[in-house]
């Protein structure tokens, strides 16, 4: 992962708990670009901090917390990662994030949460149980085109859910004595999904969608590193923020 190590992340995951908030920021700030940067085997390993990137969401700084949904959002490029935000309870904080009203905020939350319920059962019941639909509606009317393009994904991906389920249950209710008719609903249900997926952004892994997630982090914040100000790539000006 080039001049990163696994002890250099060990270090920057001790200095998110410092009291000093520039040390914190900055070490947030670099998870998050060696996050949008990482390999898949790095960022598996990664993703086994889970539990703390999602306390990191409850802490009181914007700043802090925007950094942090960023890292989750590429982290959950993978599955593995998926399941260990899941599990940990980031979902839940994740949509809160949605809620709030700061544009680099709802950018990296939306993208965590588009990425989060790709082909992702358990994710997006647990994003409808916290009432993320109407939160994701919301920011389709955002003035941000990126940030509407993630919202657009997540509720893409909210949709084939919803109907993987219905495909479900028309085959139980269909039975054993019409197997053909369940299995042509379910024949149609993948058709669909098979052209949907083809519009939902959350469908290009790995390389190539870190690649554009990064470039977008570039144009909103700017090609300066994180090193240096508090305030983390390019500058920030706002009650939150997020870097990538």
């Amino acid at each position: 992962m080039g001049e990163f190590d696994d002890a250099d992340i060990q270090r920057l995951l001790d200095e998110v708990w410092s009291t000093d908030s520039m040390v914190r920021q900055n070490a947030a700030a670099t998870l998050s670009k060696i996050a949008a940067k990482a390999s898949d085997p790095m960022l598996e390993e990664m993703s086994v901090a889970s539990p703390i990137f999602v306390e990191l969401l409850m802490e009181d700084e914007p700043l802090l917390r925007a950094y942090t949904a960023c890292i989750i959002a590429n982290v959950a490029f993978l599955e593995v990662g998926q399941k260990r935000v899941l599990e940990a309870g980031g979902v839940p904080l994740i949509v809160r994030l949605l809620k709030q009203r700061d544009r680099k905020v709802q950018l990296h939350s939306s993208a965590a949460v588009q990425n989060l319920t790709y082909k992702n059962p358990q994710c997006c019941a647990a994003v409808l149980s916290e009432g993320g639909e109407k939160a994701l509606n919301k920011l389709l009317r955002h003035k941000s085109e990126d940030i509407q393009q993630f919202a657009a994904g997540a509720l893409a991906n909210l949709q084939l859910y919803r109907r993987g389920l219905e495909a479900e249950q028309a085959a139980k209710r269909a039975g054993a004595g019409t197997r053909g008719n369940a299995a042509g609903a379910i024949a149609a249900h993948n058709a669909r999904a098979a052209r949907a997926s083809a519009l939902i952004q959350a469908h290009v892994r790995g390389h190539q969608a870190r690649k554009r997630y990064h470039q977008i982090m570039r144009a909103t914040y700017g090609p300066q590193g994180t090193g240096g100000r508090t305030s983390g790539p390019g500058g920030y000006g706002g009650g939150g923020g997020g870097g990538g």
